[in-house]
């Protein structure tokens, strides 16, 4: 019965570490202005992102966003209470996912017109590569996405295994 009690922990966990961040970013660094943390590679620079997937959809009203992102939490958690009987990864993934979309709903709700706040910049010097602008929310949906992906990939394997094994014509001992 610990399982449960450590997803709403994670998520709650998750939801206060992205709204805190959040803040800070916003409070300490003048928005669309840069602060370097790792020379040349990391900075703090708080935009506000009116769409979604680095500045995609920006013509879609916050009200939408708030309906898009509230379903996709309401479900992910449907989900999650039908299927509780799977390992502890699975389930921190879903506590991810659904942290990194409450958190961004928050922004959807309360934050100035409804945009998301994103304040994480990553510049790759090697390719001289401006990573789009994101925030912990964003980092915990795609953490979570990909366990998940790996989830389901790995319990599709032996449903393949097993449909081509029963699609093989049968051997005969005749020779």
């Amino acid at each position: 019965m610990i399982r449960p009690w450590l997803f709403l922990l994670v998520v709650a966990g998750g939801v206060a570490i992205d709204l805190l961040t959040k803040s800070a970013a916003f409070e300490s660094v003048a928005e669309y202005a840069r602060h370097e943390v790792v020379q040349d590679l990391f900075y703090i620079a708080p935009t506000r992102n009116p769409g979604a997937m680095w500045s995609n959809f920006q013509d879609v009203p916050a009200w939408a966003w708030v309906a898009i992102r509230g379903g996709i939490a309401l479900g992910l958690f449907v989900y999650y209470l039908k299927h509780q009987r799977v390992g502890l990864w699975v389930h921190l993934a879903f506590a991810f996912v659904l942290a990194g979309a409450a958190g961004n709903l928050h922004d959807n709700i309360f934050a100035q017109g409804g945009q998301v706040r994103d304040f994480i910049l990553v510049i790759i010097p090697v390719v001289d590569y401006t990573w789009p602008t994101f925030n912990v929310a964003d980092s915990l949906i795609c953490v979570g996405a990909i366990l998940l992906l790996l989830h389901f990939m790995r319990a599709e394997e032996p449903a393949r295994r097993q449909g081509s094994a029963e699609r093989a014509p049968a051997k005969t001992g005749e020779g």
